[in-house]
């Protein structure tokens, strides 16, 4: 008889052996269990790691992507409230949403483009390379270990981190950020917005521009990666439209 051992000794695919194990009869199971030898453990124990590894990620990037997808549809004014709505009926945070999304965006593409990567990264290091303090140098840096085989750990993505997302000071007169103590929120009501800032939390004066962000709730302020997608979505926005005013 053949048990789930023999499928994973096979490398048989994952979906497969849960199958296999579902079926099983419990005694005959332990049997197997009691026969492996240490060599057939120590490959049991690679292959869990592996598939475990690559099924956590492959989830994260199916419901990024989805939750993106959403995100997207739900960024028009009179729909913002309703992605919150649905984390809200998918019982899931906020935060977690939103690091799935940035996920997505951030390795999407080349994960899905390259699937034997996926097994490289664990969940835990794609969202530590996802996140706001990480730059496309430490993601590309990582992707390239990823392809020579070896493993991205959660301790190598906050080392790539620490040593290529640094943001280079820049030598100017006028200063590049300024932060209040907190974020400043009043009671007003607005086009289905439960609140509007009366002064900005955050501001940054570059060279060209000023940029200001006024949270709309009082809690918009404790999520960084939903502040990070709607002002990359402001800057495609920008973009879409400044190119429309070019052209014409």
């Amino acid at each position: 008889m053949i048990t789930p051992f023999d499928l994973i000794a096979s490398n048989k695919p994952a979906a497969e052996v849960v199958k296999a194990l579902a079926v099983a009869d419990g005694k005959q199971l332990c049997l197997a269990a009691e026969e492996l030898s240490d060599e057939d453990f120590e490959q049991l124990h690679r292959w869990m790691i592996v598939k475990l590894s690559a099924s956590g990620v492959q989830h994260l990037l199916f419901c990024g992507g989805l939750l993106y997808c959403f995100r997207l549809a739900a960024n028009e004014r009179d729909r913002q409230l309703r992605f919150q709505e649905m984390v809200d009926e998918l019982n899931i945070s906020t935060t977690k949403a939103y690091d799935s999304i940035s996920v997505f965006t951030s390795f999407g593409r080349v994960l899905l483009a390259e699937p034997a990567l996926i097994q490289q990264f664990t969940m835990e290091s794609l969202k530590i390379l996802s996140g706001v303090s990480a730059n496309d140098d430490a993601r590309e840096a990582a992707i390239a270990i990823a392809r020579k085989g070896e493993r991205v750990t959660i301790k190598m993505a906050r080392s790539l981190v620490e040593e290529l997302s640094m943001v280079p000071r820049v030598d100017t007169d006028i200063p590049a950020v300024e932060k209040s103590e907190r974020p400043q929120v009043c009671g007003s009501s607005q086009e289905g917005s439960e609140s509007v800032g009366s002064a900005p939390a955050w501001t940054y004066q570059g060279v060209v521009v000023r940029l200001s962000i006024e949270f709309v709730t009082p809690e918009s302020a404790r999520n960084s990666s939903s502040v990070l997608f709607e002002l990359q979505a402001a800057v495609e926005q920008f973009r879409r439209e400044h190119d429309l005013a070019n052209a014409d």
